[in-house]
């Protein structure tokens, strides 16, 4: 992704800081497709976006000063209107239309998954995959999520998941039958302007995460 493109999303003095190591090594943006299938209270009950679709965009960045580590939330599509400006308060409306099918054979398995977002302000954002299944890694984790739109806006989130490396340039995996995405939307023009390469992809079946207030 382009750099000076990026960098002008997130919030002085904050620095752009690609992906240090692993499978997303290298990488400076992330593009989240998200089905949400449960989103809960803090006292339990289900939320107002109880159940949503999204696509964010998230850059890693580090702080020239103290070094700290953070993720900021660049901007939200979401397909609920509860979701609207959302905890970082830079989420846009959108309609979403999603498809996800899996065919097995023995004990292999082939993913196709057609993820189709309209963003209300104009533009289309489409991903088209087919992938074969492996076996995942579960995975847990911390990340301090900031709002590029206000970087007072903290998020302390403890994540677990499923991950499975579908496609990785850095470790040198490949099971991807089929992969297109194409973003047309004006306010992203600058970042999706056909010098942007993919570096990996990853697939969660299941995921659970537990938020916070940070400072």
């Amino acid at each position: 992704m382009d750099p000076i493109a990026l960098q002008r999303r997130v919030p002085a003095p904050w620095r752009v800081a690609p992906v240090a190591g692993g499978a997303h090594r290298g990488t400076n943006l992330l593009v989240i497709f998200s089905d949400v299938l449960l989103r809960q209270e803090p006292g339990g009950a289900p939320s107002p976006d109880a159940v949503n679709r999204y696509v964010a965009l998230l850059a890693p960045a580090a702080h020239p000063g103290s070094e700290e580590q953070s993720v900021f939330m660049l901007r939200v599509y979401s397909a609920h209107q509860a979701s609207i400006p959302g905890r970082f308060r830079n989420a846009a409306p959108a309609s979403v239309w999603r498809e996800h099918s899996e065919v097995g054979t023995g004990l292999r398995a082939v993913c196709v998954e057609r993820f189709v977002l309209h963003p209300d302000g104009g533009g289309v954002v489409d991903l088209r995959l087919r992938y074969e299944r492996g076996t995942p890694v579960r995975q847990a984790w911390p990340t301090t999520m900031r709002s590029a739109a206000d970087p007072a806006i903290v998020r302390l989130y403890d994540s677990e998941a499923l991950i499975d490396i579908v496609h990785s340039i850095p470790a040198g995996i490949d099971r991807v039958e089929e992969y297109r995405l194409h973003v047309a939307v004006p306010e992203l023009q600058d970042l999706f302007n056909g010098s942007e390469h993919l570096v990996s992809l990853a697939a969660v079946p299941w995921f659970l995460r537990r938020e916070s207030e940070g400072r």
